[in-house]
């Protein structure tokens, strides 16, 4: 499924593409994101607490919690939790 994270940056709506995701946990659901330092998501992702997901097509919209954050060699793992889990979690694997 195509991720896209929906953030603000300079006062200006932007979208990133997270290809690099995987699922973390069914119960309770994270998603694991895995960024290389830059600007952009990973710079808004290290500064905030939340992010907006883009799911899809048919382009769902999820705010998602960021839970915890890891850093693996010159990389980050964000870990994110929908506000929405039961909703989100319906979405996301029946897909």
């Amino acid at each position: 499924m195509k991720i896209t994270g929906v953030y603000r940056e300079s006062g200006v709506e932007a979208e990133a593409p997270l290809d690099n995701y995987f699922v973390a946990s069914r119960n309770p659901v994270y998603i694991g994101v895995l960024l290389k330092p830059s600007r952009g998501i990973w710079e808004y992702l290290k500064n905030n607490d939340s992010v907006i997901l883009k799911l899809g097509d048919e382009e769902r919209y999820f705010t998602m919690k960021l839970k915890y954050r890891i850093e693996v060699g010159e990389n980050s793992i964000f870990f994110l939790n929908p506000e929405e889990e039961e909703e989100f979690g319906k979405f996301f694997f029946s897909t």
